[in-house]
């Protein structure tokens, strides 16, 4: 696989298509949920093909996502405890080892928050593997 790197562009051919489909989420202003971590993502796809054949991979969390699932799972406690601890150590100070994961929601939300006033969403990584005609 080939990473791409994401134009800016709307509709862009190698912009990612979580990308594309948070934008308008991303753009409104009373939204709720904060999003953070996006360039710890990288979306799998193969050329030529539907897009439901994407795949998600995220790096902090160590898993593979399908793409029903890649909203909820950016959105959620976990994955912004794992990208704050792994890319702001600093801020994960004094959590320890034996973390209570749905105790900190809140306050991971706020942080969450302002990170992304600060840094923004990411940038989803792209992948795209050619299909090999037999």
């Amino acid at each position: 696989m080939q990473p791409d790197q994401p134009d800016k562009g709307a509709g862009a051919p190698n912009e990612s298509l979580l990308f594309q489909s948070l934008k308008v989420y991303l753009d409104n202003k009373t939204r709720q949920q904060p999003i953070i971590g996006l360039d710890s993502v990288t979306e799998c796809v193969k050329a030529g093909s539907c897009n439901q054949e994407t795949l998600y991979l995220c790096v902090v969390c160590q898993c593979r996502i399908k793409r029903a699932d890649v909203r909820n799972h950016i959105m959620g406690t976990l994955h912004r405890y794992r990208y704050i601890k792994a890319r702001h150590p600093d801020l994960a100070r004094g959590w320890g080892q034996a973390v209570d994961i749905p105790k900190l929601a809140r306050p991971l939300m706020e942080l969450a928050s302002e990170l992304e006033k600060r840094d923004g969403p990411g940038i989803v990584q792209v992948c795209v593997k050619a299909v090999k005609n037999i």
